[in-house]
């Protein structure tokens, strides 16, 4: 690879502008200059014509299986009527059988119109007697039509998990919240194994096409062995670091044993996941200053449950990563890890911490937790902060990135696909510029970062949370050859281009292990 700026990340040099590959690892980066001649003969030379070379990017928050499976259901994003979502329903529905369920995500309330609570009837007649599931955006609401409403009511015993049906005023039902996924896996018919690992060919090939050569999932134990399954087949691959989702204390110590199931270089059992709030969207992110709207949304643990699941994780040598996104249910994860002796493999999570306090970002322990956050979350939480926020954390601490950094917490970024799509320029977009735009100023400017800081959170963090089991995020000799050559230098931009990354920034050819997975064109 020659002919452009490689940016190492590790240490920054500017004048690298040479890299070799030998048996899918990097053999060699800086100036050309330096490159002994006998190290390259016989080499194929990659001509970067002046574009950058990067490590291949990380996704640290996502839901692999899932958002493998969503890429093939209705997409309703950014629907801005009722009747939209009614149409769209409709196109989809009227193709397939009666009684087939129509699946669909990514609809928001907010987008709906103000027209009255979102009701199961609305829905009914656009998709005749098929039962219709549509995820909410966040991932924490769904919208049933009668006919799903009503396979819920038959289902024997409690719901789910936390799982809540939302009573209206008038006694109606109206939204599900919580534990989404658990109810769909409890109603719809679950697809086979074959189908499910048909989808995740194509979805890798759409990561590839995004730079993206690893990725940190959150996945059950049995969908951790079919991804053990599918990474082994010779299809498509990725680098997988799988945080796990248990379904009992109990199952707990049965992740202990993933390591000897573990495929290594392609996938490792990295965090015990644990949910402790909801989230902005649906306000049970659980804050410390109320929502305008009343209540302060909703911890679904106590700190006694949680210090139980934390112990269980220490037992088995794993960290935790705990989804907290208000500023309580931060605090009460990090106040659960004080006094217990680290993982033996692993950093601490908090996944998303989209709004913190003065005294968790005083506090001197945040070196040795990952936080790993979603930036392009920040598109949506804005208004939802602005309208139902207020106080001093909700003007001072969303989305503290900078000080996060300055504290020595480690960042990490990804895009909680399928819940956002997985292009990292929305987010890096957000955090660097903080949503400036020509008809909105910053939003809390002062916690924007860097670039290099931007990038280094989807390159050399999450490799340090995983470290030598998967490798990758740096450009450096020894380390696998996954690489993104982009079309343009993100840290030689301007200001203005910074404020248009989607729109500019692409993957020209992803490498992973030395072997072109992604050319644009191609």
């Amino acid at each position: 690879m020659r002919g452009g700026p490689i940016r190492a990340m590790d240490t920054p040099d500017p004048a690298a502008d040479a890299l070799l590959v030998r048996e899918g690892r990097i053999a060699f980066v800086g100036p050309e200059s330096r490159l002994d001649p006998a190290m390259a003969r016989g080499a194929e030379v990659v001509d970067l014509q002046g574009r950058a070379l990067l490590p291949g990017l990380c996704d640290s928050h996502l839901h692999l299986l899932l958002a493998a499976g969503e890429h093939a259901t209705l997409d309703l994003g950014g629907a801005e009527s009722v009747d939209e979502v009614r149409r769209r329903v409709a196109a989809r529905a009227h193709p397939e059988p009666e009684g087939c369920w129509v699946m669909g995500q990514g609809w928001e309330a907010r987008r709906l119109g103000g027209g009255g609570p979102l009701r199961p009837r609305l829905l009914d007649g656009a998709a005749g007697t098929r039962p219709v599931f549509l995820v909410g955006k966040d991932w924490h609401s769904a919208w049933l039509n009668s006919a799903a409403m009503a396979c819920l009511r038959a289902l024997p015993g409690p719901l789910p998990g936390k799982c809540r049906v939302e009573q209206l005023p008038d006694g109606g039902d109206g939204l599900v919240y919580e534990d989404i996924v658990s109810l769909r896996d409890a109603l719809v018919p679950p697809l086979p194994a074959g189908a499910r690992l048909a989808r995740l060919g194509p979805y890798l090939q759409r990561l590839h096409s995004l730079g993206i050569t690893a990725v940190h999932t959150h996945e059950t134990l049995e969908d951790f062995r079919l991804l053990a399954q599918a990474l082994a087949d010779g299809g498509p691959r990725l680098r997988v670091l799988c945080n796990l989702l248990p379904g009992s204390l109990d199952q707990v110590a049965a992740f202990g044993e993933l390591r000897h199931e573990a495929l290594p270089g392609w996938l490792v059992p990295g965090a015990v996941k644990l949910f402790l709030d909801g989230t902005f969207g649906s306000m049970t992110a659980a804050v410390s200053e109320p929502y305008r709207r009343g209540g302060a949304g909703e911890l679904l643990m106590d700190p006694e449950e949680l210090g139980r699941w934390v112990d269980a994780a220490r037992a088995v040598g794993m960290p935790a990563a705990a989804h907290a996104i208000g500023d309580r249910a931060v605090g009460m994860f990090l106040e659960a890890l004080r006094g217990r002796a680290p993982a033996r493999a692993g950093l601490d999570r908090v996944e998303h911490a989209q709004l913190l306090n003065d005294d968790i970002l005083a506090a001197p322990d945040l070196p040795r937790v990952a936080f790993s956050v979603q930036p392009s979350h920040m598109w949506g939480d804005r208004a939802v902060v602005a309208d139902q926020l207020r106080g001093r954390s909700a003007e001072r601490w969303c989305y503290p990135l900078n000080s996060l950094t300055r504290a020595g917490a480690l960042l990490l970024f990804g895009s909680d696909a399928p819940v956002e799509e997985p292009d990292p320029w929305r987010g890096i977009q957000a955090a660097v510029g903080r949503l400036e735009q020509d008809d909105a100023p910053p939003w809390i400017p002062e916690e924007g970062i860097s670039m290099q800081a931007a990038l280094a959170a989807h390159t050399v963090n999450p490799a340090r949370v995983h470290g030598a089991s998967l490798g990758g995020g740096v450009l450096a000799p020894g380390q696998p050859a996954d690489m993104v050559v982009l079309n343009r230098d993100p840290l030689a931009l301007s200001a203005g281009e910074r404020a248009r990354l989607p729109q500019l920034m692409r993957a020209e050819m992803t490498f992973l292990q030395g072997a072109l997975v992604y050319s644009r064109g191609a």
